[in-house]
């Protein structure tokens, strides 16, 4: 009898690992949804309004190193979950002269980061220019324009053309625009490494030459814009990955069950 108490009050033990494994599934459960509330309202909406960029990667640039009303303060950069798209918001120092003065941008990209310090990378037919001249009284105030890294703005028709009211007005200040690109108009992937810069210039007719201000001033940044999975699908496939191992660790390591034998005797 004491034999059979025993073995019964082993079988009704929960193992250890099993209760690890529901307390991180737990854990894990609580954190993605409080991640995905978080991400879920700093989700970019091109509408001219930029509570939005809260929180999003930026790049700061000094103040005075360029032209007044060509002179970039912030460039941000980012991407929506679900979403193969790029966003891009451009912020000039506050002038008063701002108010009524348009400003064109153009974040050159360089899609093919691994030939190193190419001095090419930017003006060959595999990269892209992604202009956008950002006039704070026209309606709409901003238009966006599409280019090869190794065309002419002034010389071309650009591949792709749209525009929208996506910057603070004249009355607001003038300062800030946003703008997008999805990925298959740059023909990149989800990933793919890239490499990028902004640069502004005070041109009233939207084009890039020359440049007035570049962020960073020395470099380019590198990128591998991606878009995130959703929440339920994040959390089965950490439940299942906690289960699986946990089943590893208990039937062996390829997580299926088999039968133990009897031990003769």
């Amino acid at each position: 009898m004491k034999r059979q108490s025993r073995a019964m009050a082993s079988r009704s033990r929960v193992s250890p690992w099993l209760l690890a494994a529901v307390a991180a599934l737990i854990l894990v459960t609580v954190l993605a949804v409080f991640a995905s509330t978080a991400q879920a309202a700093a989700n970019i909406v091109l509408d001219g309004q930029f509570d939005d960029w809260d929180g999003q990667a930026f790049l700061d640039d000094l103040e005075g190193d360029a032209h007044w009303k060509a002179d970039i303060k912030r460039f941000y950069w980012a991407t929506n979950p679900g979403e193969s798209a790029m966003y891009f918001m451009a912020e000039r120092w506050p002038k008063l002269e701002n108010i009524g003065q348009s400003v064109t941008y153009c974040v050159h990209l360089c899609p093919h980061p691994l030939k190193g310090a190419d001095p090419a990378c930017y003006d060959t037919a595999e990269d892209w220019q992604v202009l956008c001249h950002y006039d704070p009284n026209e309606t709409p105030n901003a238009e966006v324009r599409l280019y090869h890294g190794d065309e002419s703005p002034r010389e071309t028709t650009p591949h792709l053309e749209y525009d929208g009211n996506w910057g603070l007005t004249g009355a607001d200040g003038g300062a800030k625009v946003e703008f997008r690109v999805a990925f298959a108009d740059i023909g990149i992937g989800v990933e793919q490494q890239i490499r990028m810069f902004l640069a502004s210039v005070k041109d009233d007719e939207g084009y890039t030459n020359p440049h007035y201000d570049v962020c960073p001033d020395i470099g380019d940044i590198q990128w591998a814009p991606v878009h995130t999975l959703g929440l339920v699908l994040t959390v089965l496939l950490l439940g299942a990955g906690l289960v699986f191992g946990y089943r590893s660790f208990k039937y062996g390591r390829s997580g299926l069950w088999f039968p133990r034998k009897a031990v003769q005797g």
